[in-house]
């Protein structure tokens, strides 16, 4: 083939390539393949191009910046982090919490502790007294260790309600012969304070009770079982040495009748009508615990 020839189909080649780029069709394929390389030099090595940077760097902004109240929001907390302590000074209820805390009636003002008002008043109290009885011109009698036991009521700070049960117990010599007797008691008392137990700490008090029981002496071979209806009448006072117990003191004194019958040698004797009974505590002593 001779060169001119070669030239000539060279140069229609080149004007057929030069037609084909610069038609309407070609000039777009040409412009996006100039983006896609000037795209590919601007980009980082990891990849990422600057739209992606701008739009991390927006999101990064979002989850720095604080709240209005400059209090961070406990939902959007971040992973890992403790959540806020109950009663914390961010915490709604604990402003309420602590008022709450400092509330109540009964205070004892030169004691410790915040009471509510009491509801129920446990006593332990003993005592040494006498019990007397007489019928006619006849009376026989004996010292007596009383043991006290009660479970109250408290209505409003200064009126109490509840039983009582008592226990007694006594020994004499009697040339001999020992005469024991023991007893019980069981009363209904109604309590009258002169003073509130939820705040005062020296409380008055008057009782008034009354009760059903049985005695019992041994005499000897002989056995005297005695059934008793008292009514008694008491002074007192609480001290409150904390602020729920009591150090608590009283005397009474106590009336009524006894009806018994007395078995010796296999023998049981009425006793008759009933004889007068009386009952004096000298001094109770012991403690309440107010709850």
């Amino acid at each position: 083939m001779h060169l001119s020839t070669r030239l000539l189909i060279a140069i229609a080649v080149l004007g057929f390539v030069a037609s084909d780029l610069l038609s309407p069709s070609g000039l777009p394929r040409l412009y996006a393949q100039g983006s896609e390389n000037s795209a590919g030099a601007n980009a980082d090595p990891g990849g990422e191009t600057p739209a992606k940077k701008k739009r991390k760097k927006r999101v990064k902004k979002k989850r720095k910046k604080p709240s209005k109240t400059g209090k961070t929001d406990p939902l959007k907390q971040p992973e890992g982090s403790a959540p806020a302590a109950a009663g914390s000074a961010e915490t709604p209820g604990a402003e309420g919490g602590q008022a709450a805390a400092k509330t109540g009636t009964g205070v004892h003002a030169t004691q410790e502790g915040v009471d509510e008002p009491y509801s129920w008043h446990m006593a332990l109290l003993s005592s040494f007294g006498k019990t007397e009885r007489k019928q006619g011109t006849v009376k026989s009698g004996h010292a007596t260790y009383n043991l006290q036991l009660k479970a109250l009521y408290v209505v409003g700070a200064m009126f109490e309600v509840g039983p009582e049960i008592e226990f007694f117990e006594s020994s004499a010599k009697q040339d001999d012969v020992t005469n024991k007797s023991s007893a019980w008691m069981a009363s209904i008392v109604m309590v009258v304070n002169f003073g509130n137990v939820d705040s005062d700490v020296y409380v008055p008090f008057l009782d008034l009770k009354i009760g059903s029981g049985q005695d019992t002496d041994k005499f000897g071979d002989s056995t005297t079982t005695s059934s008793l209806t008292q009514y008694g009448l008491g002074l007192g006072l609480h001290w409150f040495v904390d602020s729920n117990v009591a150090f608590t003191g009283r005397m009474g004194y106590s009336a009524g009748t006894a009806k018994s019958k007395t078995k010796a040698g296999g023998v049981t004797t009425d006793g008759g009508d009933p004889v007068k009974s009386t009952a004096i505590d000298y001094l109770d002593l012991g403690f309440s615990l107010f709850l």
